[in-house]
């Protein structure tokens, strides 16, 4: 890696903070043996993994259940992808598993389709399925979520970005309204944003569940999830009051000017 970067190549730190000024950022920090590095930089990348999109699945009906290998609620689903009457899934708003294992969900949600409504289908082959998840799981268990970090940020740190909500206003609202994700979003407005909660709820549901008190073990029972709202992406006023047209297809997206 350090070869192909040209750079010297860091792994396995954990990061303390990082510095910014008007311009943007400045420095990382993080301790080692002799105390802190604290080199310059003026660009940061982060992520830490990646959400499967179950938005439309629940705003659909399906049933959500709490994955600790994902860290994430996800949609109750057969193998074949049928998450209720009429409800089928596949891909990235089922389980993250890849290009080409979307692919194959697809086909086998096409297929039980078919076999639902009694018409002829071809062979399902479960089978080609069984590496990507393996892969997958694999990939979760070295990267494991980052829940005992995610709870305890300082109360500057701002969770919600889309609101502009600190930790410190989570725990002010988790002191106030209990422990429920959905009240805690209702009274600090945490998830409301044009995200949806997409970025910021399962951090902010760490941390209120830290602040009152709640075992990791039981934290998605008690603590709970936001729920998904319509619609599922921002909307401008006028493609609410547009009359559809039976003739044309016509998509509208928002503006991203404020």
């Amino acid at each position: 890696m350090r070869a192909r970067l040209g750079r010297l190549c860091r792994a396995g730190v954990t990061l303390g903070r990082i510095e910014a000024d008007a311009e943007g950022p400045t420095a990382l920090c993080w301790p080692n043996a002799r105390g802190q590095a604290r080199p310059p930089c003026d660009t940061v990348a982060l992520g830490w993994h990646l959400r499967s999109e179950t938005h439309l699945a629940e705003l659909a009906g399906a049933r959500l259940f709490h994955d600790p290998l994902w860290a994430q609620w996800r949609p109750e689903a057969d193998p074949m992808g049928r998450a209720g009457a009429g409800l089928y899934l596949a891909g990235d708003g089922l389980c993250l598993l890849g290009a080409d294992a979307a692919e194959i969900a697809g086909r086998l949600a096409a297929i039980a389709c078919l076999q639902d409504l009694g018409l002829p289908h071809p062979a399902s082959d479960l089978r080609r399925l069984k590496r990507p998840r393996r892969f997958a799981a694999g990939l979760a268990q070295a990267f494991p979520d980052p829940a005992a970090r995610v709870a305890a940020p300082p109360d500057r740190s701002v969770i919600c970005r889309c609101e502009g909500i600190t930790a410190g206003a989570l725990r002010e609202s988790a002191a106030h309204g209990g422990a429920e994700a959905n009240r805690v979003k209702s009274l600090s407005r945490a998830g409301m944003g044009r995200c949806q909660g997409r970025y910021c709820q399962i951090a902010a549901t760490e941390i209120l569940a830290a602040a009152t008190g709640i075992a990791p073990r039981m934290r998605p029972t008690e603590a709970g999830r936001m729920r998904a709202q319509a619609p599922a992406r921002p909307l401008p006023v006028s493609a609410c009051l547009a009359r559809p047209d039976p003739g044309r297809s016509q998509t509208i997206l928002p503006s991203r000017r404020r």
